[in-house]
């Protein structure tokens, strides 16, 4: 229950609307599905310029603002091995305004930015 709390209050503080009513097997939208679909491919082949093209630019990372070439030369560290292991095997879960994937100590979100799923920064999962 504590982490639920947690979680509750991290998406309220990232801007997502947690729903608690969510269930694992609720259907996701196609548009999503397709962008996540392409974003687990690019993740799964380390293609860091098609994982910048799914990304909200100019990123924030780490209170720095990092531009496309910055992204992409960061990639490494944004992505660690064993987060797009985790992010290629992992389920979304949706909330009302965005979808989240949970791996260890980080929690990837993903919004729409101007009409179009975007990877939009990492959380910290409490």
């Amino acid at each position: 229950m504590k982490t639920f709390i947690l979680r509750l209050m991290l998406a309220s503080l990232i801007g997502c609307s947690f729903s608690p009513v969510y269930s694992a097997d609720k259907a996701v939208d196609k548009d999503f599905e397709q962008f996540f679909a392409q974003f687990k491919q690019a993740i799964a082949k380390a293609d860091r310029e098609k994982v910048a093209d799914l990304t909200k630019l100019p990123y924030m990372s780490q209170s720095k603002t990092l531009n496309r070439k910055q992204f992409i030369a960061q990639f490494n560290s944004i992505f660690p091995p064993a987060d797009r292991k985790c992010l290629v095997k992992e389920k979304a879960i949706k909330d009302q305004d965005c979808y989240m994937v949970f791996c260890g100590e980080e929690i990837f979100i993903f919004a729409r930015v101007d009409g179009k799923y975007k990877f939009t920064e990492i959380g910290v999962n409490d």
